[in-house]
């Protein structure tokens, strides 16, 4: 973990939040079935909006996803894991907790060079 310091409160729910980064942890670990490196990340950052955002960066070295999988991995039910026992709900849960708390989250992967998901999260005012 690397936490800047001084990152200010957001009006996220720390419960729902929590379950978040539960969900984003478990993508990564499935993503890493020889073991690999979690890293989650935070701090302040301004997007496109012009408003200052809290950022939690999720980074994991695990296999990625080519393009077509990474701009599904949000639709409901969608999983590339195809085991049979998965739910496909945890991104899309995520993604609704983030809405919900007035931030959304992005995706960055790549075959072979792993993934990161980055939940920005409104500052609370």
């Amino acid at each position: 973990m690397r936490l800047s310091p001084g990152v200010p409160a957001t009006v996220a729910d720390p419960a729902q939040l929590e379950q978040v980064l539960l969900a984003l942890a478990a993508n990564a670990r499935d993503a890493m079935p020889d073991g690999g490196t979690l890293m989650i990340r935070t701090d302040v950052q301004r997007p496109d909006d012009d408003v200052d955002h809290v950022r939690v960066l999720v980074t994991d070295d695990g296999i990625g996803m080519d393009a077509e999988t990474a701009e599904r991995a949000f639709d409901p039910f969608f999983s590339s894991k195809g085991d049979g026992r998965v739910t496909g709900l945890g991104l899309t849960t995520a993604l609704g907790i983030m809405q919900q708390a007035g931030g959304w989250l992005s995706l960055d992967s790549e075959p072979g060079r792993g993934t990161t998901v980055t939940a920005w999260l409104p500052i609370d005012a």
